[in-house]
């Protein structure tokens, strides 16, 4: 009975704030771009443009092909689109939640505030430009492939499963870094990197058998073949994946939430 309260406990939280999660998420797009003329445009501009280089980088001059006929109707484009947008979300999450307690060492200090929102909300922001990209994808892959995948039913479970891997992530990272301040650099490198240690932008096939395991090995790999299974594949391909994610997830919420809660006592002498 114990365990299963402190299991629900993050949930809990999350449902508690879930207003105040959802309107700092969004306040914290718009402060981004404060004052700019275009304002929130950027924040869909930007990571369009990244993934339109990519697209061109590597389906025009590299003239790179998924030869997976067999197995998917789809384009290059949208087996690039099924691993880009949801990489870019959670490369966006796990930067913001690394800063999210040292940019907010003000409100942190108040006692009566719930600093557990802070690592939330990071996830949260990054949620919303994703979910506006992957209805972008969906509208594409309809036109091109001219059917409508029944996968997109599982997008729900999808994205629970990557929101809670990332809070539970977060929560560790940003305890961390109010500590070792260097947390945040260490994140910046990983996400500029990532993207390569990934199937993404090639298929594992394409990776030497002696560096696969690589692929197999790195978690994230695992979310973005959910994500391929369910944009790109219209079928459950990688099963395993789903399985790992799912037990990952949960334990990673669980740990990182009591690691939170754990380091949150001292932010204010460290702060």
């Amino acid at each position: 009975m114990e365990l299963t309260k402190r299991i629900m406990e993050p949930f809990k939280t999350i449902w508690q704030n879930r207003e105040m999660i959802a309107e700092m998420s969004l306040k914290e797009i718009r402060d981004k771009y404060k004052g700019q003329p275009l304002g929130m445009f950027w924040a869909v501009f930007h990571p369009f443009v990244l993934i339109s280089v990519y697209i061109f980088l590597y389906g025009v001059v590299f003239q790179t092909r998924v030869q997976i006929a067999e197995q998917s109707t789809m384009t290059f484009t949208a087996y690039l689109l099924s691993g880009m947008i949801p990489w870019l979300c959670i490369q966006n999450a796990l930067m913001g939640g690394s800063i999210s307690v040292i940019s907010n060492a003000v409100f942190i200090k108040q006692v009566v505030f719930p600093v557990e929102v802070f690592p939330i909300k990071a996830v949260g922001s990054a949620f919303i430009i994703e979910i506006l990209y992957i209805v972008i994808d969906i509208v594409y892959c309809m036109i091109s492939a001219k059917e409508i995948l029944w996968t997109y039913i599982l997008l729900p479970y999808v994205f629970f499963v990557q929101l809670i891997f990332l809070v539970g992530i977060n929560y560790m990272l940003s305890a961390l870094a109010a500590y070792l301040k260097d947390t945040k650099d260490i994140v910046q490198v990983i996400c500029q990197i990532g993207i390569y240690v990934m199937p993404v932008i090639y298929l594992p096939e394409a990776v030497p058998a002696m560096f696969r395991i690589i692929l197999y090995v790195n978690p994230l790999s695992h979310y973005i073949w959910m994500f391929q299974d369910t944009l790109f594949y219209g079928n459950i391909m990688h099963w395993y994946s789903w399985i790992l994610c799912t037990i990952c997830s949960l334990v990673v919420l669980y740990i990182g939430h009591r690691v939170y809660r754990k380091l949150k006592i001292g932010f204010g002498s460290v702060l």
